[in-house]
């Protein structure tokens, strides 16, 4: 009687270590991982357009275009100018 019950708390040890080891902590496998956020740096770029008549700004992450529109030389406002591919 002794025997079985040393042999079956050997055999739970086993396997709750198996168990322990075997599970990954913290990093789940996915088929499909999720793609590294673009990185902000060279999203947005600024230029002179003949056709808005200004400066404008692209966004190149969505291919939404602003126009700005300044009352003054020092102050102005973004205003969207073309919404971009769909």
């Amino acid at each position: 009687m002794v025997r079985s019950s040393r042999f079956l708390a050997t055999v739970i040890v086993a396997l709750g270590l198996a168990i322990a080891l075997l599970t990954p902590h913290g990093q789940g496998v996915s088929a499909n991982p999720k793609p590294a956020p673009e990185p902000p740096v060279g999203r947005y770029q600024v230029f002179k357009s003949q056709n808005l008549h200004g400066d404008c700004l692209l966004d190149t992450a969505t291919g939404k275009v602003w126009r700005l529109e300044a009352a003054d030389g020092l102050r102005g406002q973004w205003h969207l100018a073309v919404e971009g591919p769909r």
